[in-house]
């Protein structure tokens, strides 16, 4: 798949590619209307209300967001997500031509949540040089699309992220703090998009807010990673009928719908 570059006059791609390269992040301001990112959010926020638990929990976390998805009008919602123009031109210049996609995942921080989130991390597979005592390698494994649903202020808990990470060829650890002092907040606008190399260093912000804080990740992986193997779901057969083709091109393998795990049930489709 080769993607067209984008046509958004209010885009600077070439400016995006640079910032990337360099700061390991952007944040892309209105890639989708505010009103449609309203309406994904509340539909999100409708389908994670039935845990049984949903009340005492701070923070949830939809896995799979598109496999979670009920109607085709649900589709035709959230697909927007997956085909932008933007995003998936500098996954291009990132990854190659014939990248694929990863598991959707949906992180609700509640108002008052305060600091539920995830700590600072890197990405999948990033964890696994640390783990095994190697040195990282100076090669993109995966672009991550945060989807901002809601507004992203540092009072709600915009994710947190530390410019140039991305090339310090080591992990976070159990640094304290102080040791983020250069970290910013990706802020931005219901719509908007914090796209970012997956070494990147990143947390999620602490809500103190009387405010929601509801965003959408998708990351796409070069063609030549095998996505199962570190741990990325595949979405279910009964998702991919549902997916446009040119989307479908993005999901080389896919989960049996009766599957619990990524190590039965699955299928690799052609192109």
């Amino acid at each position: 798949m080769s993607v067209m570059p984008s046509t958004d006059p209010r885009v600077d791609l070439e400016k995006l590619k640079r910032d990337l390269d360099i700061f390991g992040y952007v944040v892309v301001p209105n890639l989708i209307p505010r009103e449609k990112a309203g309406r994904m959010s509340q539909r999100l926020m409708e389908l994670m209300r039935r845990d049984p638990e949903h009340e005492q929990k701070p923070l949830q976390n939809l896995h799979g967001v598109f496999n979670a998805l009920e109607t085709s009008a649900d589709f035709e919602l959230f697909v927007p997500l997956l085909d932008n123009p933007v995003a998936l031109a500098l996954a291009e210049y990132k990854l190659g031509m014939n990248f694929q996609m990863s598991i959707s995942g949906a992180l609700w921080l509640k108002p008052h949540a305060g600091s539920a989130g995830f700590g600072w991390h890197a990405d999948v597979p990033m964890g696994w040089f640390g783990a095994n005592k190697k040195p990282r390698v100076d090669l993109c494994f995966a672009i991550n699309c945060l989807w901002m649903l809601t507004d992203f202020t540092q009072a709600n808990g915009a994710t947190r992220v530390l410019p140039f990470s991305h090339r310090s060829q080591s992990d976070p650890g159990q640094l304290g703090e102080a040791d983020y002092a250069n970290a910013v907040s990706a802020e931005g606008t219901a719509g908007s998009c914090l796209i970012f190399d997956n070494a990147l260093w990143h947390a999620a912000g602490s809500n103190t807010s009387d405010q929601h804080r509801l965003g959408v990740s998708n990351p796409y992986f070069p063609i030549w990673l095998d996505g199962g193997n570190v741990g990325w779901t595949p979405v279910t057969r009964k998702t991919y009928a549902q997916l446009p083709p040119h989307v479908q091109k993005m999901h080389l393998h896919v989960l049996d719908d009766a599957a619990s795990g990524v190590s039965a049930g699955m299928t690799k489709r052609g192109y």
